[in-house]
């Protein structure tokens, strides 16, 4: 049983993929790059872990500001991604699997940024909104 409700996120999933695959090839960054190669490995954990803060915050216009820093990351990580591209360090398919995770991630979050500002904030006390449209079964 999952405690936290990250967990049961596919899009958390997704972002943590796309976590492990950015990291995968910040491995191949050489020194001369060394602080994109640090850029594009934060920016691609605030992803995940943004989407985890957003997830068991029970405010609703909270939840959207997480999942917008999330977003925001995600848009970060491709981009850097991309000029590791035009700097000759990376192909584009060296980096295709990354970026076309974290376009997912992003439509994810923007679909379920969607759906907690139409549920809106719920009630007092500990409950946390229903489940969204990303949930895993």
């Amino acid at each position: 049983m999952c405690g936290f409700q990250f967990q049961r996120l596919r899009v958390f999933d997704a972002a943590a993929e796309a976590a492990a695959e950015v990291n995968v090839l910040a491995q191949r960054i050489p020194v001369a790059h060394r602080a994109l190669r640090d850029q594009v490995t934060r920016s691609s954990t605030s992803v995940a872990l943004n989407i985890a803060e957003g997830a068991d915050e029970f405010r609703a216009a909270e939840k959207i500001r997480f999942y917008r820093m999330a977003r925001r990351s995600a848009a970060e990580t491709a981009g850097a991604l991309t000029l590791l591209v035009r700097f000759g360090v990376f192909t584009p398919q060296d980096t295709s699997r990354a970026v076309k995770l974290l376009n997912q991630v992003a439509a994810m979050l923007t679909t379920t940024m969607v759906s907690v500002d139409t549920r809106g904030t719920p009630g007092p006390g500990p409950r946390a909104p229903g489940p969204g449209p990303h949930y895993k079964p």
